[in-house]
């Protein structure tokens, strides 16, 4: 691939990524990476964000050359991990003893967001 206009355009299709959600994603207008994808603009002060965006190699993106590099590694943030424990009695949490029955969610005096 010759032109940074076709390595995008690969990328992209790599990947299932819109231009849309591309330009959402590094903050710029649909229309800026349309261009792009176009061929009208040659180059763009957007490849690293891009690269990165796609994941993808931003040498191999802006020159074609090297590897594409797709996945950089197989570790991806996860989702925002957020749940509820139950405050069952301030006695309890001191006194270390054995729970004869399991716990019941109407036993909860409260519940604490963690």
């Amino acid at each position: 691939m010759k032109t940074l206009s076709e390595r995008l355009n690969h990328a992209l299709q790599l990947t299932g990524v819109t231009q849309s959600e591309l330009a959402r994603r590094i903050g710029i207008k649909q229309q800026s990476i349309s261009q792009i994808c176009s061929g009208k603009s040659a180059r763009s002060r957007y490849t690293m964000q891009i690269a990165e965006a796609l994941r993808v190699n931003a040498h191999w993106l802006a020159t074609g050359d090297g590897e594409i590099g797709l996945g950089v590694g197989n570790v991806e943030v996860g989702p925002d991990i957020k749940g509820r424990i139950p405050l069952i009695n301030w006695v309890q949490a001191g006194d270390w003893t054995e729970m004869a029955e399991g716990f019941a969610f109407e036993d909860a005096e409260e519940w604490r967001e963690v």
